[in-house]
């Protein structure tokens, strides 16, 4: 298992889309520092400073996760390189679990480096080091934020094993955050209120500031969220899973 996890991680660090979405995800944390109406707020409420981060990165970072996953999921689909490593006495259950730890190793590292460019970022501007919340709040935070992102990625993964097409994944990733937005907006404007909603990933990311300005992140109400995700995880992946050993890969 060891082998197979280093071999698509050695795939993964050979492609420019990887290499691409690292860097745009880096570029757009650091940018979020200079962003005029994002520093007003940091200055008159720097607790709520990385509240505000999640919040404001939610979109593009789900979106680069999303994108990142469909690419990845998909390229042994499309260049048949799977029927190779089959062919060879891979097993699919070996396949399927060392494609998806490579996965969520890289979409944890994307989230990780933009924070850390963020904080990077900030201390060359502010010149000291953001540290507003205790190591329990950041924790709780950067937990409960990664595990909405590998949830929306699992659907992502399940539709490229049962589309099989990168072009198609992709979109239909894409598409799931439009449509969430969409659903918020339309809930909104019809009285419901989204941020009691804890199972739509993007609006959890999106309300983590408002648990930071009550000081309530140990709130269950906002770290039940995470367990919903990582619930929702064990089931899309379990499907993923029976979807990839049940199909006719050649």
């Amino acid at each position: 298992m060891r082998k197979t996890i280093f071999t698509e991680f050695y795939k993964s660090l050979h492609n420019w889309f990887v290499w691409a979405t690292f860097a745009f995800c880096i570029a757009a944390g650091a940018y979020l520092v200079r962003d005029s109406s994002y520093a007003r707020n940091i200055e008159h409420y720097p607790k709520m400073q990385y509240g505000l981060f999640v919040t404001q990165s939610a979109r593009y970072m789900l979106l680069m996760a999303m994108l990142l996953v469909a690419y990845l999921g998909t390229a042994d689909f499309a260049s048949r390189t799977l029927q190779n490593i089959l062919s060879v006495g891979v097993s699919r259950k070996r396949y399927f679990f060392s494609k998806l730890t490579a996965m969520g190793i890289l979409t944890l590292c994307l989230y990780a480096i933009a924070w850390l460019s963020y904080g990077i970022a900030y201390s060359i501007r502010q010149k000291g080091i953001p540290l507003f919340l205790t190591a329990g709040e950041l924790v709780i935070l950067f937990t409960v934020a990664i595990l909405q992102i590998w949830a929306y990625c699992s659907i992502v993964n399940l539709i490229g094993i049962l589309c099989r097409n990168q072009a198609a994944t992709m979109i239909a990733g894409f598409s799931w955050v439009i449509l969430e937005i969409l659903l918020g907006a339309i809930l909104e404007a019809y009285g419901v209120s989204v941020y009691d909603m804890g199972f739509l990933p993007l609006i959890v990311l999106q309300r983590s500031v408002g648990y930071i300005a009550q000081g309530s992140l140990y709130d269950p109400s906002f770290w039940s969220s995470g367990i919903y995700a990582a619930v929702f995880l064990v089931i899309v992946n379990t499907v993923s899973y029976l979807c990839l050993t049940r199909s006719d890969i050649h």
